[in-house]
């Protein structure tokens, strides 16, 4: 079970996505937040973003994130997942970054978009990953404050270089030496 969080509700989501916010210079807290059941959800997903149409927000298994047996690190990385999907489709990030039609929504952009915000660019959420992150109380408060996740303005950083690298080194160096956000 989670290390701080007996039991996830849609605030404390907004929360994470607030945080996440206010290193990127974007507002996906202020979209609207569903709450499903997995099994019961036609799409059974632990986590959405569409950003057009009348179910526009996120959605996010609500039971999955209350299991006993699901730790705090799965939520928070499949939060930050759907996030990395809001922050590609809000900047249109596929844009600047090479771009494939037929992997648009798990391509180099939404990959990019997961590093920047702490998520395992996966295209499934896996268990596994997880089995050994067993955070301290600290690590869980730094996870909800995105404490490890740089501040990067992308809105900025696009107008001022118009294209982004995927390269870890470059990037590394980028943020490092970002002076624009």
């Amino acid at each position: 079970m989670s290390t701080i969080t007996k039991k996830w509700d849609e605030k404390k989501i907004r929360d994470i996505i607030r945080a996440l916010d206010e290193k990127t210079g974007l507002n996906g807290a202020a979209y609207p937040i569903r709450l499903t059941e997995y099994q019961s959800d036609v799409l059974s997903c632990l986590g959405c973003f569409m950003a057009v149409g009348k179910n526009k927000g996120f959605k996010f298994a609500i039971d999955y994130f209350n299991d006993p047996f699901t730790k705090e690190a799965e939520v928070i990385d499949i939060i930050r997942h759907e996030y990395a999907h809001y922050y590609t489709d809000t900047v249109q990030l596929y844009r600047y970054i090479n771009y494939s039609h037929s992997e648009r929504s798990h391509g180099d952009a939404w990959k990019w978009a997961c590093i920047m915000v702490g998520a395992e660019p996966k295209r499934y959420h896996d268990v596994e990953s997880f089995k050994d992150k067993n955070w301290s109380i600290d690590e869980a408060k730094a996870a909800y404050r995105a404490d490890d996740v740089p501040e990067f303005n992308i809105r900025r950083a696009i107008r001022f270089g118009g294209s982004l690298t995927t390269n870890a080194k470059k990037l590394s160096w980028i943020l490092l030496n970002d002076k624009m956000g």
